[in-house]
């Protein structure tokens, strides 16, 4: 089994399993991939962290780390991310193509929000020059763990 990160046209990046690199050429010529997250049909491979060589001065990863450990860096990032996302910006929950859009004509007064949006929401935001941020869900925390 061969893993390979992959990306569709809105930047969404995930994970596809497959039998080989052949696998994954002929899905990728038949259409048989889609984004997990927009459905978006336009995928391609993208260079996979594990396979990239990176010289590190600051210290933090160094050649030989153990993906287990890069792995948890990562989540422990993206819980940051959420953390910062939940004090500093509202929750408008489903509103939030609406609301993005009136702030953007000036309907309402600019701050930052946070919420959720169906693909079509999002692709309308998008071709009114509003740009917004998929976010992968929140990891759980170290305790929540099994």
């Amino acid at each position: 089994m061969v893993i390979f990160d992959l990306q569709c046209t809105y930047n969404h990046i995930f994970e596809g399993w497959f039998s080989s690199s052949d696998d994954l050429k002929n899905q990728l010529e038949k259409g048989m991939l889609s984004c997990p997250i927009c459905d978006d049909k336009k995928v391609y491979k993208i260079p996979t962290a594990s396979r990239i060589s990176r010289r590190s001065t600051s210290g933090d990863l160094k050649e030989g780390t153990s993906k287990a450990l890069i792995y948890k860096k990562h989540q422990e990032f993206l819980r940051e991310v959420h953390d910062h996302i939940e004090k500093n910006y509202e929750d408008v929950g489903a509103n939030f193509a609406d609301r993005a859009l009136k702030m953007h004509q000036g309907e309402i007064a600019h701050k930052g929000i946070r919420g959720s949006a169906t693909k079509d929401e999002v692709h309308e935001l998008n071709k009114a020059g509003i740009e917004t941020l998929p976010m992968p869900k929140k990891p759980p925390e170290k305790n929540e763990i099994n």
